[in-house]
């Protein structure tokens, strides 16, 4: 009865307020308790037509109102940052057809000239590729500059930092508008808190592997102290210890969906979702924001 009563107020108060998400208000704004759910677009999201990495896809969610875009970020070979998630560029690109021999800085005997490392490769030699789409779209590989300035004031902006170097990253970010944008690695916390010092931008973290959540979210506390702002969960995580303490720490929740929830609205289940929008958590990690925001009424 209780979640019943929290969906229905989620729809209302989306109904009654459909531009919020709409991204002129700030990060601290945007996420705060008495906020609207927001949706995020999980890396690999189904619904979009548009390739991993493009611009296009960055359009695309914006257009659909979806609340916050990751993107992640890769260090060129000669200290640029671009648009790419993997560290080599052969899942998502035409590399293997522009540079058939590998990369041009490597001798091309070499074994690791082949595995096409975004390292390996200067930002006017990635100039020259395009990404992979079924649909014949035309996607040169993005820069951070670029998707940055696709997305400010039109959505919040995940930084999902990958391969990257906290100099130069640094005074990249220190030429684009970041109140509105988080940063995320999940392997480097230390690099992490590095970069997050270094800029004063908030930090979004994860304890969804974690045995004991709750301890785990004390630790990142204690690593990040206030650039903390969102944690990720599952959906069995959020237990009302572990949200109690979230809330006593000023951290905002952010659910999971793309196992448990996402795996049964595949199935024509949305009941699973419905539970997690009338949830304490505010935020939302899906592969089809369409469907959920359809769901929510928006």
């Amino acid at each position: 009865m209780y979640k019943d009563i929290i969906f229905a107020w989620v729809l209302v108060v989306t109904f009654a307020v459909p531009n919020l998400a709409g991204a002129q208000a700030r990060l601290p704004e945007r996420l705060a308790p008495d906020q609207p759910p927001a949706i995020v677009l999980a890396g690999r999201a189904v619904d979009t037509p548009f390739p991993d990495d493009s611009l296009a896809r960055i359009q695309w969610a914006i257009d659909r109102g979806v609340d916050i875009v990751p993107i992640s970020v890769q260090l060129t070979g000669d200290g640029h940052h671009i648009v790419m998630y993997d560290a080599t560029l052969t899942r998502t690109t035409n590399v293997r057809d522009v540079y058939r021999s590998g990369a041009p800085r490597r001798d091309p005997g070499d074994t690791v000239a082949r595995w096409h490392l975004v390292s390996d490769y200067t930002l006017e030699e990635i100039g020259r590729l395009r990404l992979l789409d079924p649909q014949g779209g035309d996607h040169p590989v993005p820069t951070l500059e670029e998707a940055l300035d696709l997305i400010d004031g039109r959505a919040l902006a995940l930084l999902s930092v990958q391969g990257f170097d906290i100099e130069s990253l640094t005074l990249q970010l220190e030429q684009q508008s970041t109140e509105n944008l988080l940063l995320f690695n999940e392997g480097d916390l230390e690099k992490l808190r590095g970069i997050s010092a270094a800029t004063g931008i908030g930090v979004w973290s994860t304890v969804t592997e974690a045995q004991n959540p709750k301890m785990a979210l004390q630790r990142l506390s204690d690593r990040f102290g206030s650039y903390l702002k969102v944690v990720e969960v599952e959906h069995d995580q959020l237990t009302q210890d572990f949200v109690t303490r979230a809330d006593q720490l000023g951290v905002r929740l952010s659910h999971r969906g793309i196992g448990y929830e996402d795996a049964a609205l595949s199935r024509g289940n949305t009941k699973p979702w419905q539970d997690a929008l009338g949830g304490p958590a505010r935020i939302f990690v899906t592969k089809y924001p369409d469907s959920i925001l359809r769901l929510m009424g928006r």
